[in-house]
């Protein structure tokens, strides 16, 4: 047996954020591969009139967990959902569920957060800020607490170029945040002063999620004192590279949502620097490190509170890509496999300018989709085919997104990964081949081919053995796009003549 394996052989695990893209992936991780592990608690809120346990239901059946339907049948029965609020002081858990994780879990991974970027920070530092410091709660009253792991992001400290595995100094102490929360609170105030107010406070930061995540991390800073805790840093999160299924992919958020959106022909706009490298680390890769590193944390001597292990997970150092590279070969691949659920032939322009991409935007998605929802209403078809008209909305989230995200693709980061790499180095050979993380093993060309894969069978839900008609359907888009550009180069020259001549 490898020795992560037996390090979680009968261990109980505590997990918040279960139900999100990267605690699917290491819950079903943490079964597939550890077997002998023992209860594993996930922490359930109920949400949109869901109870916990029809949340708990339906996660089950989600695709992720389909290996391990096959090879161990009855793994749900080592999943336990606990009611609880990541943002309500003790978790929002009920005395008997505090009890049993108090007297039952010696590992916890916190992985809840919101990933919004532009949340209001009245919202995000309760889940990204307070969230962090009951979970330490529970730690310390934990009896048997082997190590706890809080899940943070590279660009945590993203006013830094570059970025060290230690923890920095947080822009706000917990009370100070606290502080600021109750004033937005309780102060009535326009949605234009909160905005004025959230600028003034991020000093630098391009947003609410790195900023509360930043002083998240102060929170383990303050007060996991001499508790086994670690600190896990990964980058861009995207599809899997192998595990549990290649291209696996679970939401549809950021910058993976963009560029699905791309391969399907609803987005034709790049807002980024086709020279500067994108940190992009695959899901699968990040669980196997984070539960390395939880190992490896527990394992090793206790150290003072002041050098709590900061895990750096990212693709730079060891396999890097630039953002060109990464749009050029994805946009590859879809074309020559492309979706059934194309709308449009894939074609991009890209732009570091906040003017041209409110030009393109204009051009490209905002006066497409207003003419197409207007031949839509005028043909009568909007109730029927609702979910291809209403295409003026989608044009305005796709512009949106770009701006949010262009921070990370117009500027480049250094990032130093030596407690990874000597992680990596200090595994077996058992466990290298269980849990692969090092991102010298990952061929992006390999990858980009089953992420374009991914996306067709996790996001869009295209069924197989279309590939001919999906073909049939990209050749007749290019046509039309082809007399498009033909009939808008003809009416440029027919208006230059006009002017000139």
């Amino acid at each position: 047996m490898s020795e992560i394996r037996q390090f979680y052989a009968g261990r109980n695990i505590f997990i918040t954020g279960g139900t999100g893209f990267l605690g699917k992936a290491l819950v079903e991780k943490l079964l597939r591969s550890c077997e002998e592990i023992g209860t594993v608690y996930l922490l359930v809120r109920e949400k949109k009139g869901k109870t916990t346990q029809e949340r708990m239901d339906s996660l089950l059946l989600e695709p992720v967990f389909d290996v391990l339907r096959t090879s161990s049948p009855d793994f749900s029965k080592k999943l336990v959902p606990v009611a609880g609020d990541v943002a309500s002081e003790g978790l929002g858990l009920s005395a008997e569920d505090r009890e049993r994780i108090v007297d039952e879990v010696s590992v916890i991974f916190h992985a809840a957060a919101t990933v919004r970027f532009t949340e209001r920070l009245d919202k995000a530092i309760p889940l990204n800020v307070n969230g962090v410091k009951y979970v330490l709660d529970i730690a310390k009253a934990c009896k048997n607490l082997a190590v706890g792991v809080h899940l943070s992001t590279a660009f945590s400290n993203c006013v830094l170029s570059s970025i060290d595995e230690k923890l920095y100094v947080p822009p706000l102490s917990y009370r100070e945040a606290n502080d600021l929360c109750e004033s937005l609170k309780n102060t009535e105030m326009s949605e234009g002063d909160v905005e004025s107010v959230t600028k003034s406070v991020l000093k630098g930061w391009p947003n609410t999620y790195t900023f509360t995540k930043a002083i998240g991390e102060g929170v383990v800073a303050e007060f996991a004192g001499e508790l086994p805790f670690a600190v896990f840093r990964p980058s861009i999160v995207i599809n899997s590279y192998e595990e549990p299924m290649p291209g696996w992919i679970s939401g549809i958020a950021g910058f993976p949502a963009i560029i699905c959106a791309s391969g399907l022909g609803l987005n034709h706009i790049g807002f980024y620097d086709s020279d500067a490298r994108i940190d992009l680390v695959p899901v699968d890769y990040v669980c196997n490190a984070l539960i390395s590193s939880a190992w490896e944390t527990a394992v090793t001597k206790k150290r003072h509170h002041e050098n709590i292990p900061v895990y750096n997970y990212v693709s730079g150092s060891e396999k890097p890509i630039t953002c060109g590279q990464c749009v050029r070969d994805f946009q590859r691949y879809s074309n020559e496999n492309p979706s059934l659920r194309l709308v449009y032939y894939p074609f991009f322009f890209v732009t570091t300018s906040r003017f041209v991409l409110s030009l393109l935007q204009f051009f490209l998605h905002t006066l497409p989709a207003f003419i197409i929802d207007g031949v839509a209403r005028l043909l009568g078809k909007q109730p029927r085919l609702v979910h291809y008209f209403r295409m003026q909305k989608l044009a305005t989230i796709l512009g949106n997104a770009w701006i949010t995200i262009g921070y990370f693709t117009t500027k480049e980061w250094d990032f130093e990964n030596h407690r990874v790499r000597s992680l990596w180095q200090r595994i077996g050979p058992t466990d290298k081949k269980e849990f692969p993380f090092s991102m010298q093993e990952v061929d992006w060309e390999k990858y980009f081919i089953r992420m374009a894969g991914g996306f067709k069978k996790y996001l869009v839900n295209e069924p197989p053995g279309n590939e001919d008609k999906a073909k049939r359907r990209y050749i007749y888009f290019y046509i039309v796009h082809s007399m498009v550009r033909l009939a808008l180069y003809s009416f440029a020259l027919w208006l230059v003549w006009k002017i000139f001549w």
